[in-house]
């Protein structure tokens, strides 16, 4: 059986027309995830739509919160004693932490005080580098480009540990991240039923600009002798890429004058005792060194706080509505005193964020 010029020809057009058909379906999807990500997606991409809206309006106040979703879910600005943004956000580690809070001070210049609370495992593995920060776009090219040039300066490998969807090399990954490259985000878009949870998505941002970036856990109570994930850390190790934005960050602040506190958030009591057992020296250790290093920063209250079961929402440590709400009002009172406290001697002795001290207030 023979084919006919006119038969080759049809089917060429044919295989034409698929290729430009299929590219153009790609180049729709692709536009509809960078230019309608609240229309696409879901979890994650929400959370930090509401706090890149936060970033661009710069009205932050005078005091923000930067650290990872134990503190975006148990600190609420409105209970702190002078104008507050939470910036906090899940999955951060300090690397991340670094980016939010240069940003905030780009857009922002009446900063006064900033609030870290980051738990041991954001100074052990950055976790979700790549599949929360990079993939939402929260970190530009240029910052992923920094981040994969000095982790191979150091020699440090830790960012490629973590998860990770695909093999992608980093050279053309920081490219396809910051872009929301469709293969990449194409899980995170069905999870978010495009379009269907659109008018959900922008509701979760509008409430959490309200509410200055507080984003309140579920009102649930987690399984009763959980032990959360920083519990779980045998040492504590903080890989050097690590230590160097953490560093970072805290000398940017330095320079500026700016008052840094770290606070550790309550976890259950059989976290609090796996790590006093493990890690606690080492943790402990660790953070004096940077109070030492810069006059400005101050670890205040204990680094294992231990406070009830009921208080927490899930097997992570998060509060639930009620604990945030009482953690946000000890916090207050030990924010009234540091902001009369001249940084010689020790901190304040209200700068208790006990259990007891929380059931002591009105």
């Amino acid at each position: 059986m023979t084919v006919s010029a006119r038969d080759s020809l049809s089917a060429g057009r044919f295989l034409g027309w698929l290729i430009v058909t299929a590219a153009m379906g790609f180049g729709l999807v692709w536009a509809c995830m960078f230019y309608l990500p609240l229309a696409m997606f879901g979890g994650n991409h929400v959370m930090w739509a509401a706090k890149d809206a936060l970033l661009r309006q710069c009205g932050l106040g005078t005091t923000i919160v930067v650290g990872d979703s134990r503190a975006q879910n148990g600190i609420i600005p409105a209970l702190l004693p002078k104008p507050s943004t939470n910036l906090a956000t899940g999955g951060f580690s300090t690397i991340e932490t670094y980016f939010a809070t240069r940003r905030a001070l780009q857009c922002n210049g009446d900063i006064k005080r900033v609030i870290i609370s980051l738990s041991a495992t954001s100074f052990i593995e950055p976790l979700t580098l790549w599949t929360n920060a990079a993939q939402v776009g929260m970190l530009s090219v240029r910052d992923l480009r920094e981040v994969v040039g000095l982790s191979d300066r150091l020699g440090d490998t830790s960012i490629d540990r973590v998860e990770r969807q695909n093999d992608l090399p980093d050279a053309l990954r920081v490219w396809l991240y910051p872009s929301l490259f469709p293969p990449i985000n194409f899980a995170d878009m069905l999870d978010g039923v495009p379009f269907v949870r659109e008018p959900f998505n922008r509701m979760v941002v509008s409430q959490q600009v309200q509410s200055h970036g507080f984003y309140p856990f579920p009102d649930v109570t987690a399984a009763p002798g959980f032990i959360a994930h920083d519990g779980e850390w045998a040492k504590f190790v903080v890989p050097p890429v690590m230590d160097h934005f953490f560093d970072r960050t805290l000398a940017m602040l330095s320079a500026r004058g700016i008052e840094v506190d770290f606070i550790a958030m309550p976890v259950n009591p059989a976290t609090a005792q796996a790590i006093t057992h493990n890690i606690l020296s080492a943790f402990t250790l660790y953070l004096h060194a940077y109070e030492t290093r810069y006059a400005s920063f101050r670890v205040i209250g204990s680094l294992v706080t231990a406070w009830p079961d009921e208080l927490f929402g899930d097997g992570q440590g998060h509060l639930g509505p009620r604990g945030a709400d009482s953690l946000s009002k000890v916090l207050a009172v030990c924010l009234k005193d540091l902001n009369t406290w001249d940084r010689h001697g020790a901190p304040p002795v209200a700068c208790d964020l006990s259990w007891r001290a929380a059931q002591r207030l009105p």
